[in-house]
């Protein structure tokens, strides 16, 4: 037996299992789960190893197990907890190239100590494959015996820990079964995508138009915009002044979107679905696009994101006209680029029917300097940007800059339905929100398995014009009347967007209109990563972040301590 192969063995045993024991530290175990997730994996992994005396091979026929431990360190350093979850592996491949570089630049450091733990063992397998190196018949036997006591006594714990007063679920809490399970639903959803139009062929929302005159309808959603850098909504900068200066918008400060994902949090925007029942639904029906090309309206989607294939892509399709600035510009965009294409379709509509017109943004994805020309830099300094709590500053800073772009976006695009002459309205949410090193906990961006407050607590502005509001007085007062009161922006896009341009549809829950005066709001109710609805307790939040969102919840019923917010001119 040779050095090397002695080396490779117990390094890439150890290196396996290192996962294990950082997810002891990071998940809210008890001693007996922790005790479970270790030994039970180890003897496993342990007796996979033993079956052969080729090093190389061995650990080459556990490259699977390598892979999931380097991807799980990289998440627990970017997330703080969590195993690697389904949307992981989902963002894997409807994240565009363009925004992976951004973000492993900014990861550097805990990707050099991935390379450090798992390339070497990795070279040196090859190593032994080439020069056919052997572990000894003795080491082979003693590792086979220690493996299968271990793996023994790891069915034990398993066992006592699923009797246990705490409940244990080894497809959720056990790693690697765990992250496996979750690679598995990840390629079952992938191939439901691909099925995805024939499998809504059919689907209608019987949808019908009873306003006596046409009206245009926008729907802008953002990217990555997080309600508490909005000074709309209370922050302390000035970073949505134009909006701030206008006397017709209503905001809604306490908007929660029931995702933290853009590829989930953006079709349930624009289905008829919310978080209960969005599960595999959302494979089987259409968007809102079809909802009002039911009734005659032109419809447009225009988007500032590359095509991913996922379900925003195919429900854009769906619309008369299609454009992804990306296929065009392919580099050097900002949200502004959007600006002249909106226009063009406004003033090419003669006004004899409804009309649609679906904006989505690109925002304040990170990385947060590549959204804003560096003129409107107006809070610096911004950059370089590492994701690194010592950089703080300058991140938000970046961030802050960004969400004025998109008050500039925002302000234009009102002006531009201004200028039509016409009843419009529009409604902005965005998908999600992020962390940006906000507390002790030091968490940073968006999508962790286990999100917080501010990846869910998003801004949701809406405006009608001044022909509108004269037209449809109460719509207008409604939306002013529910202002204060907690929103699922997840649920209520949809049935406000109807309601506004004054569509009815037997899938739509009038409930759930912010226009409408019998708007009721619902419990608050996660999608998790297996696309279940659950409660922020039951979806593992900290207690911190679920006592923001009762706080959140319970405030409307606090005389003062939430009023509605309709911006007026300074």
């Amino acid at each position: 037996m040779t050095r090397n192969a002695r080396i490779t063995y117990w390094w890439s045993l150890v290196a396996i299992m290192v996962p294990n024991v950082a997810l002891c530290f990071t998940e809210h175990y008890t001693l007996l789960q922790n005790a479970t997730n270790i030994i039970l994996p180890l003897g496993l992994v342990w007796l996979l190893m033993s079956l052969t005396r080729r090093v190389g091979v061995a650990v080459w026929s556990l490259f699977i197990l390598i892979f999931l431990a380097a991807f799980q360190i990289v998440l627990l350093d970017l997330y703080g907890r969590s195993v690697i979850a389904v949307d992981m592996f989902l963002n894997v491949v409807t994240t565009n190239a363009s925004e992976v570089g951004e973000l492993l630049s900014g990861l550097l450091p805990v990707i050099a100590l991935v390379v450090a733990i798992y390339l070497p063992p990795l070279i040196m397998a090859s190593v032994a494959i080439v020069r056919g190196e052997l572990i000894s018949s003795s080491m082979q036997a003693n590792c086979r015996r220690l493996s299968h006591l271990t793996l023994v006594m790891g069915i034990i714990l398993l066992g006592l820990s699923m009797v246990s007063a705490t409940p244990y679920r080894p497809l959720r809490q056990l790693y690697p079964l765990n992250a496996v399970y979750n690679l598995a639903l990840a390629m079952e959803r992938s191939h439901f995508q691909t099925g995805y139009p024939a499998s809504a062929t059919g689907f209608s929302f019987h949808s019908e138009a009873v306003d006596p005159e046409p009206s245009v309808t926008m729907i802008v959603i953002g990217e990555t915009s997080r309600a508490s850098s909005w000074q709309l909504l209370g922050y302390h900068r000035p970073t949505t002044p134009l909006l701030s200066g206008r006397d017709d918008i209503v905001a809604f400060p306490l908007t929660l979107s029931q995702s933290n994902t853009t590829h989930k949090s953006v079709p349930l925007m624009l289905s008829h679905l919310d978080a209960r029942s969005f599960g595999d639904s959302i494979f089987n029906v259409k968007s809102i696009i079809s909802a009002f090309k039911e009734t005659g309206a032109r419809t447009a989607f225009i988007s500032n994101q590359e095509r991913n294939g996922a379900m925003i892509d195919c429900f854009g399709e769906e619309a008369d006209l299609c454009v992804f600035l990306a296929d065009s510009l392919p580099h050097s965009r900002t949200d502004l680029d959007l600006l002249p294409i909106v226009e063009k379709v406004i003033e090419a509509d003669p006004g004899d029917r409804n009309m649609l017109i679906v904006v989505h943004t690109y925002g304040s994805h990170y990385e947060y300097d590549d959204r804003y020309p560096e003129s409107m830099a107006r809070f610096t300094p911004a950059g370089p940007l590492e994701a690194d709590p010592d950089c703080r500053e300058m991140l938000i800073n970046a961030y802050d800059n960004s969400i004025t772009l998109t008050d500039k976006v925002l302000d234009s695009l009102i002006t531009i339905l201004e200028k039509h002459n016409s009843k419009a309205s529009l409604i902005y949410t965005s998908d999600h929100g992020e962390d940006i090193y906000d507390d002790s906990r030091s968490l940073f961006l968006h999508a962790s398995p286990i999100p917080t407050y501010e990846q869910l607590h998003v801004p949701l502005i809406m405006w009608m014009s001044h022909s509108f509001r004269a037209a449809y007085p109460q719509r207008y007062l409604a939306a002013v009347a529910n202002s204060h009161r907690p929103v699922a922006s997840s649920a209520s896009i949809f049935p406000t967007a109807m309601q506004l341009s004054g569509l009815h549809s037997p899938c739509v829950d009038p409930t759930l209109s912010l226009v409408s005066n019998s708007y009721t709001p619902v419990d608050y109710m996660y999608l998790d990563d297996h696309n279940e609805a659950v409660s922020p307790s039951m979806a593992g939040f900290d207690r911190y972040d679920i006592a923001r969102i009762d706080s959140l919840y319970t405030s409307q019923m606090l005389p003062g301590v939430i009023q509605p917010i309709v911006s007026r001119r300074k």
